[in-house]
């Protein structure tokens, strides 16, 4: 290999390292001599069969290559095969013995970026520089069309977690979760968990096959804050990416585990959760760390807010828990109708009182049921709490039993009727007790009617009685004869 000066314009400040695959050592110096004559440093090897080539190739990084045609010593393996196997992108430059047409060259081979004959050398130089151009703008192109597809495949995987988070219910979305990026990593193992309310780790995902093997006894999903242990519970503790490329030391009856990346998922300084890799071929670099830490971060609002909405549901479910029980609890049958009049919810008593079940009550009109009717009756207390938008009360007969109808409106935010809550109560013993009660009261009234007419008329028999015993008193003690 032999050395001059640098190149500034095409190799930026270092010395062109140019190969040239010939089997001619004279073609050969007169190319180099013609590099010499264009200025500027340069480096060149020689190689004149494939074993050559592809040794070259793998020791050194080349600028361009300068290939001479035809080259009847690779013995019929092809040397702008091997280059572009090697790299697609290497600008290659044919240079013939004879004199030749360069288009047809060109089009001869594929890839090529330019073609002259050896008579030709003055033009070496524009040569190289337009292929090592036209090769760097390859180059660009490809990697910009690559980092398009990296990143629109990031788009999409990060589209699809947040719709495992977002529409998937309870924790098969983390199972979901960990197998989309699994996938788009290449990581066989993995997990994903989240900090659950006593601020332990759960981790309801984890790669399923990975789970039947591992023979820990007593294997658990949660993990209390004391138990953080190994790299994964440093990465949590510490609230830090963590990677090891080595083998790691799991416990007696874990999966062994030669590569592993644990990458907490933070909102703010609050930590929700972790994502970690394992056991993937190569070693994980700093893109794979870069690119779970931009997963991780991504996600974090989205297990906020679905942790906030599992306790808003969790708490939601209590209360709905709660009022049914309160809804069935009472003996009165209760309806919820809704601005049509139409039964929407019926408590359990219902079902008693009518012999109907609870959905075959829903979505009939209350009149209908009680009734039989097709119409509400004339006194009915639905229509009056409609225009008055106040509680309307009745008690009607039926069937031997006595019961009170009350209506209480539901209005909306513009103050109009929006439906109601019906309730039929049996008040058959309230009457029964009621008429006893009236009863008595008449009977008391009677009795002290009686009372006071017996007292009046003993009044007048005692001013009676007086006005006799004074007669008797003046009367002599002997019969007049």
């Amino acid at each position: 290999m032999s050395s001059g000066h640098a190149l500034d314009d095409v190799s930026g400040g270092n010395p062109l390292k140019v190969l040239i695959v010939h089997d001619s050592e004279a073609d050969t110096q007169s190319i180099v001599r013609r590099l010499r004559r264009a200025g500027g440093a340069f480096e060149w090897k020689r190689v004149d069969d494939s074993a050559g080539l592809a040794c070259a190739l793998a020791e050194e990084t080349w600028d361009i290559v300068l290939s001479g045609y035809p080259t009847v010593a690779f013995g019929g393996a092809d040397p702008l095969e091997l280059i572009r196997t090697h790299d697609e992108d290497m600008p290659v430059i044919l240079i013939s013995a004879a004199a030749v047409d360069e288009a047809a060259l060109q089009s001869l081979f594929p890839g090529v970026s330019d073609a002259l004959s050896m008579a030709d050398l003055k033009q070496l130089d524009p040569c190289i520089r337009r292929a090592i151009r036209h090769a760097g703008e390859r180059r660009a192109a490809r990697q910009a069309e690559a980092d398009l597809r990296r990143t629109m495949a990031e788009v999409a995987l990060k589209k699809n977690i947040a719709d495992a988070l977002l529409l998937h219910p309870g924790d098969e979305a983390y199972a979901d979760v960990l197998n989309l990026i699994l996938e788009h990593m290449g990581s066989p193992l993995g997990y994903f968990g989240y900090i659950n309310d006593d601020g332990d780790f759960v981790c309801p995902s984890l790669t399923g096959h990975a789970w039947d093997r591992c023979k820990v006894p007593d294997k658990t999903i949660v993990f209390p804050r004391q138990a953080w242990g190994g790299l994964w519970g440093r990465s949590l503790r510490e609230k830090r990416t963590l990677c090891s490329n080595e083998s790691l030391r799991p416990p007696q009856g874990h999966v062994p585990l030669e590569r592993c990346l644990a990458v907490p998922i933070l909102l703010g300084d609050v930590l929700l959760g972790q994502i970690a890799l394992a056991n993937k071929s190569t070693d994980y670099d700093t893109h794979d760390e870069r690119l779970l830490e931009s997963i991780a971060a991504y996600m974090a609002p989205l297990i906020s807010n679905r942790r906030i909405r599992e306790r808003a549901e969790q708490e939601a479910g209590r209360m709905a828990l709660e009022w049914q029980r309160t809804f069935n609890a009472t003996n009165s049958t209760i309806w919820i109708l809704d601005s049509g009049n139409k039964i929407l919810r019926a408590n359990q008593i219902s079902e008693k009182y009518f012999q109907r079940s609870a959905g075959e009550l829903v979505g009939k009109h209350c009149w209908q049921v009680v009734h039989g009717t097709g119409s509400p009756i004339p006194e009915c207390p639905i229509l009056r709490a409609r225009a008055s938008l106040r509680r309307e009360t009745i008690e009607m007969q039926m069937d031997g039993s006595w019961f009170e109808i009350t209506v209480d409106p539901i209005v909306d935010a513009d103050g109009r009727y929006d439906g109601a809550v019906h309730i039929i109560s049996d008040i058959t013993e309230r009457k029964r007790l009621h008429e006893q009660l009236l009863l008595a009261q008449k009977m008391e009234a009677v009795g002290q009617l009686a009372g006071g007419v017996a007292h009046d008329f003993n009044n007048l028999l005692q001013g009676i009685i007086g006005y006799n015993q004074m007669i008797l008193d003046r009367l002599p003690e002997e019969p007049v004869a």
